[in-house]
């Protein structure tokens, strides 16, 4: 038996498919066997972890995280500190930023900060995030 499911997501971190995953092997209502799950995407895999300590998973992203350099030898320069950009990961989501003309580390944060102000580029970092 053959069944497909599709997971959105929101860019790079961990997600949880155990319950589309037993649904499929329930339907097929065998007892004993073995389930193939294939991620058809090259930037994608597939992790089987124990959650029983919620540490496991926080281990697992910052170990993963340590990665970067070995794709990125070292963050270009912010045109404004000639240090390297800022590079952060929260809430799941990864921010590349220059501290922007005001020279203050905002911490990724943008202007306008609510939809529909007027962009100030005197305030706020520049921050580069992937498209929702």
């Amino acid at each position: 038996m053959v069944d497909q499911f599709t997971v959105e997501t929101q860019g790079q971190g961990l997600l949880e498919i155990t319950g589309p995953v037993q649904s499929a092997v329930g339907k097929a209502k065998i007892v004993e066997g073995l389930c193939t799950v294939f991620v058809r995407h090259t930037s994608a895999s597939l992790v089987i972890q124990e959650n029983a300590d919620p540490s496991a998973q926080r281990d697992l992203e910052r170990w993963l995280d340590r990665l970067v350099p070995e794709f990125i030898a070292k963050l270009p320069p912010d045109i404004i500190t000639g240090e390297p950009l800022k590079y952060q990961r929260a809430n799941g989501e990864y921010t590349l930023y220059s501290v922007g003309w005001n020279g203050t580390d905002d911490g990724g944060s943008v202007s306008p900060k609510q939809p529909g102000e007027i962009v100030d580029l005197a305030d706020g970092d520049w921050a580069w995030r992937p498209l929702p």
